[in-house]
C-alpha cells in the first residue's frame, strides 16, 4: 500500500507518521534552523561574540540615551551662545565638549533643531553664506528657556537617582515588606 503526502507518492514500506505535530512547520522549521547555528557557534571564540554584543548593545545604549538628552543639551548650548549658532557650529562645539568617540552624529541634530524650532524653543533665520548654500542661524526663546530650568531640573533629579543606585553598595538586595 502506499501513502499520499502532499502529492507526493512514497513506496511501500516508509512509514510517514501524519501527526500534526510531526508535520513540517515554518516556525519550528525556523527554531531548528537558530538551533543549529547555536551548535555551530559553540565552537567559535566566545569572548568574542560576547565582545561584539557588548559592543552593540553599548553602541544601542549611547544612541537611546542621547535621543533623549540632546535636545536638552542644545538648549544649554543656544542658551550660553553669545550669538546665534547654525548647526555645524553647534556639532563642532559639542564634539569638541566629548571625551573619546563622538557621541552625536551631524546628521543626527538637524532634526532635533527642526523639531525643537516647531515646538517654539528656538528660532531661526537663514542668512547667506559666502562659502556654499544659505545658513539657518538658531538662537533659543524665551519659551526655550523656560523649558531649559525645567528640563535641568528633571536632568538633576535622574543623574542623582542613577548615580545613587549605582554607587549603592547593597544594591540588588531584597527589599523588605515594611521598607518600601
Amino acid at each position: 500500500m502506499e501513502i499520499v503526502s502532499s502529492g507526493m507518492t512514497h513506496p511501500p514500506g516508509v512509514v510517514l507518521s501524519l501527526s500534526p505535530l510531526d508535520s513540517w512547520h515554518p516556525r519550528r522549521y525556523l527554531e531548528d534552523s537558530v538551533a543549529r547555528v547555536a551548535r555551530r557557534l559553540r565552537g567559535t571564540n566566545v569572548m568574542e561574540n560576547d565582545s561584539k554584543d557588548s559592543s552593540a548593545s553599548l553602541h544601542k545604549f549611547q544612541k537611546e540615551l542621547n535621543t533623549g538628552t540632546v535636545s536638552l543639551v542644545v538648549l544649554g548650548v543656544m542658551d550660553g551662545a553669545t550669538e546665534p549658532k547654525y548647526g555645524y557650529q553647534i556639532v563642532k562645539y559639542l564634539e569638541g565638549m566629548a571625551e573619546g568617540p563622538r557621541l552625536m552624529k551631524q546628521g543626527t541634530l538637524y532634526p532635533v533643531l527642526r523639531s525643537m524650532e516647531r515646538a517654539g524653543l528656538l528660532e531661526s533665520e537663514v542668512e547667506p553664506s559666502v562659502s556654499g548654500p544659505p545658513r539657518r542661524y538658531y538662537q533659543i526663546t524665551d519659551h526655550g528657556r523656560e523649558m531649559l530650568a525645567i528640563w535641568s531640573k528633571a536632568w538633576d533629579r535622574t543623574r542623582d537617582f542613577v548615580e545613587t543606585i549605582l554607587n549603592d553598595p547593597t544594591r540588588g538586595t531584597e527589599v523588605e515588606d515594611g521598607d518600601a
